[in-house]
């Protein structure tokens, strides 16, 4: 669906059409990719992003996403998505925003940001999410449209920001949103949960997200390219993902079985392991064993892996309980694998099971 929004002079006889996009539109794929394709980053992220981009576009995904698009003469130069999950509509993020270089510093970026936070905001959002560089422009102009850090981490280049309709201070509308319930629901997850992905692992947190399927091992930012080897394992039939879903529709949990994304050092023993993690927000860990027994039965019958691994840190306890409840063992503890950015340290414990 194409529909045009408004019109912007960038000259004297050259002016943008700003317009939005909405699946089934898989005639705008291509001349997006093109655009994008200028951004002239890694190769590897270049095609997960178009790749992500066409399954969306032709309506593969549970989700309500829409592309602000502006043209000239027909042609993209700048553009921006945002995703919304139907499961969770109040929260969206923002990505692939980029305009190019002929284009730049005329506005355009801004207002087709403009055009997504009211038409987000009128239909019932209450929290949008980007993940930008630190310290780099992109801050400076979502920080002019009331975007703000909420939890800076001290290692990598990458940043999360929110901006929450009502003004108050993210953590609040976090709190609210991971709170305990007593409605719970496990499904499986995919593209579609991005933002609530986001919101979950860039909550402000005593401890560090760790999972090591995807090698998010520390306290930097979780982005959107952390996550998309996840999503490919599980469309080549090679993983389960499995969200633990809230009342309002959020997710408080989310699981993975999947090979290691980057085998190393010995890819052929690791092709017959699968490696379990497991994510809850504070007041939902009681799940955990639901959780983990549900990804486990949706490990496909013909997969090759004979074996499953857990890395569980045992400053919750809780979690370890759960990973021994389902008949993994403890073989052994990574002492002190991580010094907590407020100090504390962890341990890691080590669990397998036979398949």
């Amino acid at each position: 669906m194409y529909e045009e929004l408004t019109r912007l002079a960038l000259g004297p006889g050259t002016e943008a059409t700003l317009a939005k996009i909405q699946p089934l539109a898989s005639e705008f794929a291509q001349p997006l990719e093109e655009l994008y394709h200028r951004w002239g980053e890694d190769p590897a992220v270049a095609w997960r992003w178009s790749f992500d981009m066409h399954l969306r576009l032709v309506g593969l995904r549970f989700s309500d996403d829409t592309w602000y698009i502006a043209q000239v003469q027909g042609r993209p130069v700048s553009a921006m998505v945002l995703c919304r999950s139907r499961f969770c509509p109040q929260l969206g993020s923002i990505h692939r925003a980029y305009t190019a270089e002929p284009y730049r510093r005329r506005g355009l970026a801004s207002k087709l940001l403009e055009l997504a936070i009211s038409e987000f905001e009128a239909t019932g959002g209450q929290a949008l999410l980007v993940s930008t560089e630190k310290y780099d422009t992109p801050s400076s102009f979502y920080a002019k449209h009331q975007f703000s850090s909420i939890n800076t981490s001290k290692r990598g280049s990458s940043q999360v920001l929110w901006r929450i309709t009502s003004g108050d201070d993210p953590r609040d509308f976090l709190k609210q949103l991971l709170a305990p319930s007593t409605a719970v629901m496990l499904r499986s997850s995919d593209r579609a949960d991005l933002p609530q992905l986001l919101a979950l692992f860039n909550a402000p947190d005593k401890r560090i997200v760790k999972h090591y399927g995807l090698q998010i091992l520390g306290d930097a930012s979780v982005t959107a390219e952390d996550l998309f080897p996840a999503f490919e394992q599980q469309e080549g039939d090679m993983a389960v993902l499995m969200g633990l879903t809230a009342a309002n529709g959020a997710l408080a949990g989310w699981g993975s079985v999947m090979p290691h994304v980057y085998p190393w050092p010995n890819p052929f023993y690791q092709q017959h392991q699968l490696l379990v993690d497991c994510y809850l927000a504070d007041g939902h860990i009681d799940q955990a064993k639901a959780l983990l027994q549900e990804m486990l039965n949706h490990i496909p019958d013909a997969h090759p892996a004979s074996q499953l691994i857990g890395h569980v840190p045992l400053d919750r306890p809780e979690l370890a309980a759960a990973y021994e409840h389902i008949g993994f063992e403890r073989v052994g503890t990574l002492p002190q694998a991580y010094v907590e950015p407020r100090g504390a340290v962890t341990d890691i414990g080590m669990y397998l099971r036979a398949r």
